[in-house]
């Protein structure tokens, strides 16, 4: 509140208020003013808006933990020498 006094002298008091509205209380007020058909349209456009549900990743020994394996580096070095083996070499200057 602000009080003041003009050029008589004479004081008003004047208050300054400011409604404001948040977000949903604004898009709340506008949905209230549409018809029941249009009101159907905004909620299935509402509902698509919302992110889907993501499953989280298993980690890859999560994915392979029922098959009762291991591996070891040796069989990893054993892998690369095979996969590597008839890989022409001559041709890479």
């Amino acid at each position: 509140m602000r009080i003041d006094a003009d050029k008589t002298g004479v004081h008003r008091a004047t208050m300054k208020v400011e409604i404001r509205m948040s977000v949903e209380e604004a898009i709340l007020e506008k949905v209230r003013t549409l018809p029941p058909a249009m009101k159907a349209e905004v909620l299935q456009y509402v509902s698509g808006l919302e992110p889907p549900v993501r499953v989280p990743f298993r980690s890859p020994e999560g994915i392979l933990a029922d098959l009762n394996f291991t591996l070891t580096e040796e069989d990893l070095a054993e892998a690369r020498r095979e996969m590597w083996a008839n890989f022409p070499h001559d041709d890479i200057a």
